[in-house]
């Protein structure tokens, strides 16, 4: 009886030893982490119990992220993806779990993704790539991976971050100070207006020409541009930003513009609207500066319009030449009369020394129109002669003094014609340089080059005491339809005399002073000779 009730406790000790074994299991699996869910029994039936613990927040926080994540293994096998990472690249989440993470990976950047896979093994690793969506799509993305032991086998975390709108947003920003840079640095006309007229944007040179800033101002105020017919040249109407909302656009129509200060300016304007969802949402308007172009093409005309009179000059001279001879001969023949009174004579003299002045004029200009083919003996002191007897008239009337110092008496080959250009041109500049009462100095002499050559040959000077020419005038006196004159002048004399004075292998010097008290100009002029 004893032995029964011993064996009974013994095996009821052992029961509860196995029971205690259970549980320190059970406790030990759920401190580990190994169990999720506990099942237990009772009168009501099984009942499952979730465990949370640390790994729970985990979890939660990985599903919850917007950044895609994902388990790999070392052959590249997605072990585990959230849900960002399967809706970055458009599949099904269980359809991800198994397949391999190449095949996301567009073919080009195959390699250089094993590469960072890799190395990731061995520690960490960050690059840009890209992921193939459904439908094709490349997803350029930011991926960071970080390796980990998972039941004894290394494993990487794969961090994915969806670079497409940080790519649209760079290049919006790219595109939008390269839009600026264009505004900032442009030197012509250019405003960008909104679908009111308002000016968003606008280059530095249309503030400079309106003197104040233009932004969210109507362009209309801004500017007020008269449109030029092309037919005539005359004002026709004026442009507004309303013409090109109108379904009207310009290019290359040539404008004028009236600032409150100053003249007049001329402009080739090109506009047309911006169009969005193909309906205007503003326009662009660019002018180009066509000033320098209108005075160059005045310049032309007056030009061609002084050879047209030169031209009618020497053709006048040459018709006037003969009867002027048949005229001299008359007179001679009234002053070799003996019925001739005295006080007559003395009227046919008179009449016969202008008669003599008139004919010196023609040939003088027969001579200066007349193109030599080859060098011919340039006589400098008679050329200046004839320019100083040409000009001496005018001269006196203004009580203008004319200082000569002609030394030079010998010749040099060359082109009398074109010689008697540049003298005639720095006389009559000289000339119109000078104020009432004035002097010109003028010296003819034998000399020698100023360079190292010193070769010889003769110079002429031709000075004034006019009001000088400007610094800042100065380096651009040589220039083609450069001129100091306003509209009296062609921008063409001084141009074409270094020119003629070149071809002789010879050279142009000038100063010049603005200063009150000793103002006034030199030119010298340097042949070889």
């Amino acid at each position: 009886m004893v032995q029964r009730r011993h064996k009974s406790k013994s095996g009821e000790l052992e029961n509860l030893r196995s029971r205690l074994q259970d549980a320190q299991d059970t406790l030990q699996a759920i401190q580990s982490g190994s169990v999720d869910a506990v099942v237990v029994s009772s009168s009501a039936g099984d009942r499952l119990y979730t465990l949370t613990g640390a790994e729970h927040a985990y979890r939660v926080f990985v599903e919850a992220m917007n950044e895609g994540a994902a388990t790999v293994a070392a052959d590249g096998t997605i072990l585990y993806c959230n849900r960002c990472f399967a809706e970055m690249v458009r599949r099904p989440l269980d359809e991800l779990i198994g397949t391999s993470v190449f095949a996301l990976i567009p073919a080009p950047e195959i390699k250089a993704f094993e590469a960072l896979l890799r190395a990731s093994l061995q520690s960490s690793g960050k690059a840009e790539s890209s992921l193939c969506a459904a439908g094709g799509q490349l997803i350029p993305v930011y991926v960071s991976l970080r390796s980990f032991a998972e039941s004894g086998a290394r494993a990487v975390a794969m961090v994915v971050t969806d670079l497409r709108e940080q790519k649209r947003n760079q290049e919006m920003l790219a595109a939008g100070k390269l839009a600026r840079l264009i505004m900032e640095q442009a030197t012509e006309i250019v405003a960008v207006c909104d679908a009111h007229g308002r000016v968003l944007q606008a280059s530095h040179a249309l503030e400079q020409i309106c003197g104040a800033n233009p932004l969210f101002q109507t362009f209309d105020s801004v500017m007020t541009l008269e449109l030029q017919s092309p037919e005539s040249g005359v004002r026709r109407r004026r442009f507004t930003v309303a013409d090109l909302f109108a379904g009207h656009s310009f290019r290359g129509v040539e404008v004028s513009y009236l600032p409150s200060q100053g003249e007049r300016r001329h402009f080739l304007l090109s506009a047309g609207p911006v169009l969005l969802d193909g309906q205007p949402a503003g326009c662009v308007i660019t002018l180009f500066d066509i000033d320098e172009r209108k005075r160059v093409e005045e310049s032309l005309r007056r030009s061609e319009r002084l050879a047209a009179t030169g031209r009618l000059a020497a053709t006048i001279a040459h018709e006037i030449n003969n009867p002027l001879e048949a005229v001299t001969n008359l007179l001679y023949l009234i002053e070799t009369s003996s019925a001739l009174q005295p006080e007559a004579l003395g009227y046919a003299n008179a009449a016969q020394q202008q008669l003599a002045r008139v004919a010196h004029i023609t040939r003088q200009t027969l001579a200066f129109y007349r193109e030599s083919t080859s060098p011919q003996p340039v006589r400098l002191k008679e050329i200046t002669e004839s320019i100083i007897s040409l000009y001496r008239s005018k001269a006196e009337l203004r009580n203008i003094q004319i200082i000569e110092d002609l030394r030079f008496a010998g010749e040099f080959p060359g082109f009398p014609n074109q010689v008697a250009q540049v003298i005639s041109n720095l006389f009559l500049n000289a000339l119109e340089a000078c104020p009432p009462q004035g002097r010109i100095w003028v010296r003819v002499h034998a000399a020698h080059e100023w360079s190292n050559s010193k070769k010889p040959g003769v110079r002429v000077v031709i000075a004034d005491n006019g009001y000088g020419v400007s610094p800042r005038d100065q380096p651009h006196l040589f220039e083609a339809f450069f001129t100091t004159k306003g509209e009296k002048g062609t921008g063409l004399g001084l141009w074409v005399s270094q020119g003629i004075v070149a071809r002789h292998n010879g050279f142009v010097r000038f100063r010049s002073s603005v200063n009150p008290q000793r103002s006034g100009t030199v030119f010298s002029i340097f042949f070889p000779a």
